[in-house]
């Protein structure tokens, strides 16, 4: 769903529209609040391009983009408001697939709604720019799907399941720090955002990759290791029987680099195969 919210001088954070119109009052307030407060964080400076956080208590993502616009009857002569689209966790790489589209799509509905505001026009028209933008996003997913599965269709060797004719087959693991590019990476490689099995509740990922050399199919098993520490008492069956490794950092943060030690060693403590990596 969509979430259009203002704040408001006296009471805050307030979602005045949504889209579809079943969103709960629980959603709609915690998406606002979180949504707004990350404005209060960074004192009122407005990000110029997508944000995107969770909401670990409905299991959900948001991608926020912000707004600010003339407002004479406000205090400082400007109102910041976000709109915010609100998706299953679960759902979270066909979302990191399309952002180049979704980002146009959120310009062009922040420059509509930032006109309409500063006109004064009436909030009918500020929620069909919600509906349109709701209505652009849900047809990008599914042109993405559509184009992911005859691509499928067309080179069936990446989706090779019958072991008979499959050479070699090597799991791999990857490994890294939260928010350091992990999934990023397996998509750019596997190409493949729905194909996929992902088991929440257990913090991984799972997809694969067929690789033909010459007349030999090698069948990669991929498995994206959550990287919150909520799942580390967990992690160590997902080590086992892994052939390489991973490790993965985000150049911009110098505290993922240096967790990179700490992960090799939670992985040979659980496996003392040989790992290429």
């Amino acid at each position: 769903g969509i979430i259009y919210t203002e704040i408001d001088d006296t009471i805050g954070p307030n979602p005045i529209l949504w889209v579809p119109s079943d969103l709960s009052e629980d959603i709609l307030m915690k998406v606002g609040v979180k949504s707004i407060t990350l404005l209060t964080a960074e004192y009122g400076l407005i990000p110029k391009t997508l944000s995107i956080i969770p909401f670990p208590s409905l299991e959900m993502k948001g991608i926020i983009k912000f707004l600010e616009f003339a407002d004479k009857t406000r205090r400082g002569g400007v109102t910041q408001s976000a709109i915010t689209l609100l998706f299953n966790e679960v759902n979270d790489v066909i979302f990191y697939k399309a952002i180049e589209d979704l980002e146009a799509f959120f310009n062009e509905s922040a420059e509509n709604i930032i006109r309409i505001e500063e006109l004064k026009t009436s909030k009918e028209k500020i929620y069909q720019e919600i509906e349109q933008l709701h209505t652009n996003i849900l047809n990008t997913i599914e042109n993405l799907r559509i184009k992911e599965t005859s691509q499928l269709e067309a080179f069936p060797e990446k989706v090779i399941k019958d072991t008979e004719i499959i050479n070699y087959q090597f799991k791999v693991i990857v490994c890294g720090d939260p928010m350091v590019g992990k999934t990023s990476i397996i998509l750019r490689f596997t190409n493949n955002a729905f194909n996929r099995s992902y088991y929440s509740s257990i913090g991984v990922n799972v997809s694969d990759k067929v690789l033909q050399i010459n007349d030999i199919k090698i069948q990669l098993i991929i498995w994206d290791v959550a990287g919150q520490s909520k799942f580390k008492i967990i992690r160590a069956p997902f080590y086992k029987g892994a052939n390489g490794v991973l490790l993965v950092f985000d150049l911009t943060n110098p505290k993922s680099f240096s967790s990179i030690k700490t992960w090799y060693d939670d992985i040979r403590k659980s496996t003392m195969d040989p790992l290429i990596g």
